[in-house]
């Protein structure tokens, strides 16, 4: 799934833009660098002349300093006629592309080095970060917890996502006539389907109390009712062997 890396955004700092220097830090040290796609600019190969549409683009980016945004952020730029100017980048992807920005004032993103005197530099809204990247740091409080959630899930939610999102951002699918594309070269062959092995559910013990009161569990547990078995219901404490 693609995210939108201005909602990322959001997510770390709870605004965009952040609303200080040291939220902004915070912003650049999560996402610096990271890879997103890009689809805005004309698709020049295209065969249909009157509609070209864009092309896809993946680049690794940075953000921009603080304080710098499509509001205030300008470059060089020379038309046909080799005349010079000097448009924000606001005003560039409105009178290039004809796109309309609504978070101008979010950070930019630079598709070079920081240390690169010509810089390429994108709106945050323009840029989906692209799955299953590795995250290198902390997490927000909000993203733990829907770590926690995700990995505590039942065994069939986890296969389902094996066998299907993890195949495609592992690169083991697509599967053509029974050979990986993206691993023939290699010559690696994964079989997409997951081992099965033969299992059996075996019965719960009873729990036997002191006051010769009987529980079966269920599903690994079972009720301490104190009105049925009292304030001290527990036999001496031994060691629970193989069964």
């Amino acid at each position: 799934m693609f995210r939108p890396l201005i909602e990322m955004m959001k997510e770390v700092c709870g605004s965009y833009p952040p609303l200080s220097e040291q939220r902004h830090k915070q912003v650049s040290k999560f996402f610096s660098p990271i890879r997103v796609e890009t689809n805005y600019l004309p698709d020049d190969s295209s065969k249909n002349k009157e509609n070209k549409g864009t092309k896809r683009q993946v680049r690794t980016v940075i953000l921009a300093p603080y304080g710098k945004n499509a509001t205030n952020v300008t470059f060089s730029k020379t038309d046909a006629n080799g005349n010079v100017t000097h448009p924000t980048v606001q005003q560039h992807f409105l009178e290039e592309h004809n796109i309309r920005l609504h978070f101008p004032r979010a950070p930019l993103a630079n598709a070079r080095n920081a240390d690169d005197p010509n810089p390429i530099w994108i709106p945050a809204e323009l840029c989906k970060i692209l799955p299953g990247q590795l995250k290198r740091g902390l997490l927000t409080s909000d993203q733990t917890a829907k770590m926690i959630t995700f990995a505590a899930r039942r065994p069939h939610a986890n296969a389902e996502s094996i066998t299907g999102n993890g195949l495609t951002v592992t690169m083991i699918n697509p599967v053509v006539n029974g050979e990986n594309t993206n691993l023939k070269e290699f010559g690696v062959k994964v079989d997409p389907r997951m081992i099965t092995v033969p299992g059996r559910i075996l019965m719960p013990p009873t729990v036997m109390y002191k006051g010769l009161k009987n529980r079966t569990p269920n599903n690994g547990t079972w009720n301490l009712k104190v009105s049925e078995l009292g304030l001290s219901p527990f036999r001496v404490v031994k060691k629970l062997g193989e069964w």
